[in-house]
């Protein structure tokens, strides 16, 4: 039995043998409640955050309208799972694929690195945060990615 972190509605079709089931976004979970100070910090947050947060649950809180990303794939599910765009900015391995995919699906706005300006950014900001059918994309792909008969991880153990 090979358990996979991919899910269909995230990757390209493709044949896989009978034991090969699929268990993607087996580590995303539902948003719970920010701690009251953390919750002040986002709610009044007007021109970012800071490094690093409790991702899923900044992802899931309302006023998270968008996620900047390396592309990394355990990023970019819980951000589609949460139903939040992406602006992607691969520097290498698997990043590149992961946001070519998602800017194929029009759940992204990709950047490339080498050149990078801040018009390029600001453009990519705003297309991401103005364009109605890719915001549309990302919540209709959050939906998919959920539906599902078990969560992940009662798949994972299912088939152990």
């Amino acid at each position: 039995m090979m358990q996979v972190n991919s899910h269909f509605s995230i990757n390209r079709p493709r044949p896989t043998l009978p034991d090969v089931v699929e268990i993607g976004g087996v580590h995303c979970r539902a948003g719970r409640p920010l701690p009251k100070d953390l919750e002040d910090f986002v709610s009044g947050a007007k021109d970012g955050l800071s490094k690093w947060l409790p991702v899923q649950d900044i992802m899931s809180h309302p006023n998270t309208k968008l996620f900047i990303t390396h592309g990394g794939l355990l990023s970019t599910q819980e951000a589609i799972y949460h139903g939040v765009p992406l602006v992607g900015i691969p520097l290498f391995g698997d990043q590149d694929l992961n946001i070519n995919r998602y800017v194929s699906a029009g759940l992204a706005v990709s950047l490339e690195i080498l050149g990078i300006q801040e018009k390029g950014i600001f453009e990519a900001i705003n297309t991401a945060l103005n364009t109605p059918t890719l915001q549309e994309n990302v919540k209709t792909m959050s939906r998919l990615f959920r539906d599902q008969p078990m969560s992940a991880i009662d798949t994972a153990v299912f088939w152990s």
